[in-house]
């Protein structure tokens, strides 16, 4: 199984949505998996989280049917999938949200 986590929330009529995917980034790459017993297993190295995010693979001005099926196909290759927030408020989000519920991903939701 890859680590690769897609980040998913609301991105048209966000003007700050850039700012808030890279703080979403960096949560993910300190995301680690905890056993049974509570022991921290990305303390030994075993996993390393990689964040894919819509912000930084969509170039702005993309129309938003293009950048879907993008975002679509990264996420197909991701193991897991952030909900930011706001998520709910997000057409293209709560697409990606039903995507990856029919893919069987991880779905972790932002608290």
């Amino acid at each position: 199984m890859n680590n690769r986590v897609y980040i998913a929330g609301k991105v048209t009529g966000d003007p700050d949505y850039k700012a808030k995917f890279e703080k979403a980034e960096e949560k993910v790459r300190d995301f680690a998996l905890f056993d049974r017993h509570g022991v921290r297993a990305a303390m030994a190295g075993w996993f390393n989280f990689e964040p894919v995010s819509p912000a930084a693979f969509i170039p702005a001005g993309t129309r938003w049917h293009t950048a879907m099926l993008r975002c679509l196909l990264r996420l197909a290759f991701c193991s897991h999938i952030y909900m930011l927030k706001d998520w709910k408020e997000s057409r293209g989000a709560r697409k990606e949200h039903r995507w990856a519920k029919f893919l069987r991903k991880h779905i972790i939701y932002e608290k």
